[in-house]
């Protein structure tokens, strides 16, 4: 197989014939090929290429650097599937949380890839109340970023923090958020 007829499989309606293409691109004899994929004219194609390259091992710095790229495609589904990849392959890149953040009021992307994304990062206490602060000036209610909280199971005093902040809000629910937080990670909910 050459780079001409992966992309045609890439394209092709068969999903046995995309399964290959996939397979062969996650060869890390094909790494060149994978790049160039991933940036391809065609959005489907750059949708499978990012999905092989997020299951691609061994990881190098070049393959990292081309999942963090894509999470800046245009197109919402690439997008998506980089944040998976980012998650699957634990990629790392120069403060990836820069580039998963602003994600976070993506529809296709969600909170949810996000935060499993930044989860998977080595600088994960930090890059998560990046990403919490980042939610909350997005949503002041920060329902939502309390409620990741409570999913990611995490027990830092960074995050503590962040949720001890939650104790003050105007929103009922948030503020319940937080107790139960608190309470679950065995932190008093006193200020």
């Amino acid at each position: 197989m050459d780079l001409h007829e992966a992309r045609a499989m890439l394209q092709s309606k068969s999903v046995e014939e995309r399964e290959r293409a996939c397979d062969w691109l996650g060869d890390p004899a094909q790494q060149e090929a994978l790049l160039e994929l991933v940036t391809d004219s065609d959005p489907g194609v750059r949708r499978y290429a990012v999905w092989a390259l997020g299951r691609t091992a061994p990881r190098t710095p070049e393959l990292d650097a081309a999942l963090v790229e894509a999470l800046r495609d245009e197109d919402g589904e690439v997008r998506a599937i980089a944040a998976d990849g980012v998650y699957v392959s634990g990629a790392e890149c120069h403060d990836v949380a820069a580039t998963l953040i602003p994600l976070l009021d993506d529809s296709r992307v969600g909170e949810t890839r996000v935060f499993l994304a930044l989860e998977a990062q080595p600088d994960s206490a930090t890059a998560i109340p990046r990403a919490i602060d980042a939610l909350v000036e997005q949503r002041p209610s920060a329902y939502a970023a309390l409620r990741m909280l409570l999913k990611l199971n995490e027990d830092t005093a960074e995050i503590e923090k962040a949720v001890r902040c939650g104790l003050d809000h105007s929103n009922a629910t948030v503020r319940s958020l937080a107790r139960r937080w608190l309470a679950s990670h065995g932190h008093s909910a006193e200020p």
